[in-house]
């Protein structure tokens, strides 16, 4: 009997026999597969473009290099109308702090720095006429000073002293009210917080505490009626309603 030959596989090719081995040390076949660049090949691009964030900050240093300093910059630094941010000598980041003028003087008034002048001048006559015991005139000549140069921060110490006079002339609510209007753009002044700690509990009204506890925060020294009296020259009813104060707290 002839042998049978092997089943021809799908396709038509027959099977010879089984696959040699690869030769050792043989290099492989080449891949059809195209291959990707891998990325230490690639350039590294970004080395050398430079961030968004150097970007801005340069074009940020550009426009404020271009911007024109602000009118009266003396005036802003009397006033004390300093706004901003940290600057870069206190972080690093940031802008630095810039200098808002002053709102507009209204036709016909006089210049900031003669309202300055104005006011230190009819402030030191309220001083004297409280040295010498005329409250009444000390009460109108802080007034004129407000008046001299009412959008002005320098006046905001004139409205102080005439809120402690109203009190020495015997208006406790008007002294009050004022100190409290005061407060809220000189938050942090020990000399307000302590003044109304005294009006508020001599009142019988709450905050007292609250008060007192900002006052000491920023100046222990007004826990001693004799250095508010020697020092901020307090008039007396004032300097009683603290002794009052220190005594029931």
């Amino acid at each position: 009997m002839q042998p049978v030959p092997p089943c021809p596989p799908r396709g038509g090719r027959a099977v010879t026999g089984p696959r040699s081995p690869a030769r050792a040390g043989a290099p492989p076949p080449p891949s059809t597969r195209q291959q990707r660049p891998t990325e230490a090949a690639a350039p590294n691009q970004s080395a050398h473009q430079p961030s968004r964030r150097a970007l801005l900050l340069a074009a940020a240093s550009l426009l404020a290099a271009a911007s024109p300093v602000p009118p009266r910059a003396a005036a802003h630094v009397e006033t004390g109308r300093l706004v901003g941010s940290a600057g870069a000598g206190s972080s690093g980041r940031g802008p630095t702090p810039t200098l808002r003028p002053p709102p507009p003087r209204p036709a016909g008034a006089p210049s900031v720095a003669a309202a300055v002048a104005a006011i230190r001048a009819r402030t030191a006559d309220a001083h004297a006429a409280a040295a010498a015991g005329d409250w009444a005139a000390a009460e109108a000549a802080y007034a004129s000073a407000i008046a001299a140069g009412p959008d002005l921060a320098i006046a905001d110490l004139a409205r102080i002293s005439r809120a402690l006079v109203l009190r020495q002339l015997g208006d406790a609510r008007g002294a009050r009210l004022a100190l409290e209007d005061v407060e809220a753009g000189l938050r942090g002044r020990a000399e307000v917080h302590a003044a109304l700690a005294a009006l508020r509990w001599e009142a019988r009204l709450p905050g007292s505490e609250e008060q007192w506890a900002l006052a000491t925060e920023f100046d222990r020294r007004f826990g001693d009626p004799g250095w508010v009296e020697r020092e901020r020259g307090w008039p007396p009813a004032m300097l009683g309603a603290l002794r009052a104060f220190l005594e029931l707290k």
